[in-house]
């Protein structure tokens, strides 16, 4: 994963404590040698090469990815790159060992980075405050920094660490729980805005970092949002912040002092200095928390003191079991459920329901709703007619899944059904339909149900 001169610093492991070298030469002489011998693939092979020599005139990648085996997330455009890390009990966050990377132990537990140009953090490392990474939600306490030498201690605690796309857009949920800090956060991303739910934060001392990269350019703030005190907007570096909390925001820039010496013991001693910006919420002793606050990234800041959020996106929900978000302009809601719980969606008579964890995204095409769902890390996408005669009554759609162990279940195997309705008429007015798929595996029929009731 990369952007221009970037490359995915959560991918680097060690490596991101180690003074950089000039990489992308390397890999571009690279990629002109498979040029020559794979001709075959040589149009792919150019396109990464433009895309890492930084060509303004070549189209820059477009889409969402979800890597399963990583807890990775990756969101790209064409006026910026975004890249969201987690760590399930399936994964290692990354490693310490030789001496590298001592100060990591948070790195990949829910932090992200924002890139545009692609120097946005080029060497702030030395300098960084590694309790305050982009997104990260931790004590700020004066305790070393623990280490997790060669792998060890650094896998994740909870299971329930899942992303679910589209190709276009995705979520991610993740049950936190690290270092005595509790919380279900959730992220939502959509073309222009990323949004982040966090419900039920616990913990001492506790702070949500929202970014820390390198000082380039004014810092702007809204301080006079009458209408709306809870929310404050600030902008930085073509980042627009929406902060919707009671808790104290912090918007500093400093010129911060270290060493490559500090987070590598075989590096430098050499001071490094650089300027830094950082922005998070002081959440101080937290009990059972709410908060969320929403990204814009690639946007000027004119177009930034003319948005505004609630013309564009909606909090449908953000509770313990529910964190859900609506997108207007693309008519598209994304949810995470962390338990059995209801969504009424906003789509007229409209509800979801599921009975267990799962990620789900929906979105209204014409007459069509298109459903992405993920439970137990197994994807499916149903498509259902969405006719003004349905719309006529209440529906709730019930998403079920197969528990056959038989069944392929990689994540990235969507199983994909376009869904035909029959109907019928039952005493009492009450109307309800049901409608199946059936796999073959086997030779063996399986049933796996959907069922939308209709009141």
């Amino acid at each position: 994963m990369s952007r221009n001169n970037y490359f995915e610093y959560t991918a680097m492991g060690r490596e991101i404590s180690r003074k950089p070298v000039d990489k992308e030469a390397d890999i571009i002489l690279a990629l002109d040698r498979m040029i020559k011998i794979d001709k075959i693939n040589a149009a792919k092979y150019n396109t990464f090469r433009w895309q890492l020599a930084g060509n303004p005139n070549k189209e820059t990648l477009n889409g969402n990815r979800y890597f399963y085996r990583s807890d990775l997330m990756v969101q790209q455009r064409s006026n910026y790159y975004f890249a969201l890390k987690g760590a399930s009990n399936r994964i290692e966050s990354g490693e310490s060992g030789n001496g590298e990377n001592i100060k990591g132990y948070f790195q990949g537990n829910g932090t992200f980075y924002i890139v545009k140009r692609g120097n946005e953090y080029e060497d702030i490392f030395p300098v960084w405050n590694w309790r305050k990474l982009p997104g990260l939600l931790c004590p700020q306490t004066t305790e070393t920094l623990l280490l997790f030498t060669w792998g060890e201690g650094a896998f994740g605690t909870t299971s329930f660490v899942d992303g679910l796309s589209d190709n276009q857009y995705g979520c991610f949920g993740y049950d936190y729980n690290k270092k005595g800090v509790t919380a279900h956060r959730s992220w939502f991303m959509f073309d222009n805005e990323i949004v982040n739910l966090v419900s039920n934060a616990s913990g001492d001392s506790l702070y949500q970092s929202i970014n820390q990269c390198l000082l380039h350019g004014i810092i702007w703030q809204d301080e006079n949002n009458k209408n709306k005190p809870k929310q404050k907007c600030v902008f930085h570096d073509s980042v627009g912040y929406i902060i919707n909390s009671d808790e104290q925001l912090e918007v500093m820039q400093s010129i911060d002092t270290g060493s490559w010496h500090s987070i590598n013991l075989a590096a430098s001693a050499e001071p490094v200095t650089k300027a830094v910006f950082t922005i998070g919420i002081n959440l101080g002793n937290a009990s059972n928390k709410s908060y969320s606050y929403t990204l814009l990234p690639g946007i000027s800041l004119p177009h930034f003191r003319d948005y505004h959020l609630q013309d564009h996106i909606q909090i449908l929900s953000n509770s313990a079991n529910l964190q859900a978000v609506y997108q207007k302009d693309l008519q598209q809601v994304q949810a995470i459920f962390y338990g059995n719980d209801s969504l009424q969606l906003p789509f007229k008579n409209c509800f979801l329901k599921m009975i267990k964890q799962g990620l789900v995204i929906i979105k209204l095409k014409k007459d069509k709703l298109l459903v992405d769902y993920s439970i137990e890390r197994v994807n499916y996408h149903i498509e259902i007619p969405f006719s003004k005669k349905l719309l006529s009554k209440t529906r709730t759609l019930l998403l079920a899944w197969c528990n056959n162990t038989s069944m392929d279940n990689r994540p990235d195997h969507k199983r994909k059904q376009k869904i035909t309705f029959k109907t019928t008429w039952h005493s009492r007015k009450i109307f309800r339909l049901f409608f199946s798929t059936w796999l073959l595996l086997k030779h063996r029929v399986l049933l796996f149900p959907f069922i939308i009731v209709l009141i």
